[in-house]
């Protein structure tokens, strides 16, 4: 595939991606798994999705933009990760799934709690 920027590097890391992508699909047709999905006539899996590849970006922490601590309630990958970039605390709530089974009542409490914990931490830190 073509690259989305014209550099060494790029087309470098596109030309690995698709033979790595090829490899992949090869090895998928003729899996055991993949045999006995045909057999229940079920669609067999043909591919691995490459999704939010890349490094962390040099950007400023939340708290260094607004003054302000902060955390993020988040099920998945992508969205904690998004979180822990910008220095946000990870915090797991019981029953949240990232989709729409997710325990809203869950995250709420979650949240509050974590508000109030941080309350707590701030003042502390104040009276020092």
């Amino acid at each position: 595939a073509p690259t989305v920027q014209d550099s060494v590097d790029a087309q470098y890391t596109s030309d690995v991606v698709n033979e790595l992508s090829r490899v992949i699909a090869d090895k998928l047709e003729r899996h055991p798994i993949n045999a006995e999905r045909r057999k229940q006539g079920m669609t067999p899996a043909n591919i691995v999705l490459y999704r939010g590849a890349g490094g962390v970006l040099d950007v400023p922490s939340f708290a260094e933009l607004h003054g302000m601590r902060g955390f993020v309630i988040a099920p998945t990958a992508i969205i904690g990760g998004l979180g822990m970039s910008i220095k946000l605390d990870r915090i797991a709530a019981p029953g949240a799934t990232g989709d729409y089974h997710t325990d809203l009542q869950s995250k709420g409490r979650t949240a509050l709690k974590h508000l109030d914990l941080h309350e707590e931490k701030t003042q502390k830190e104040e009276s020092r």
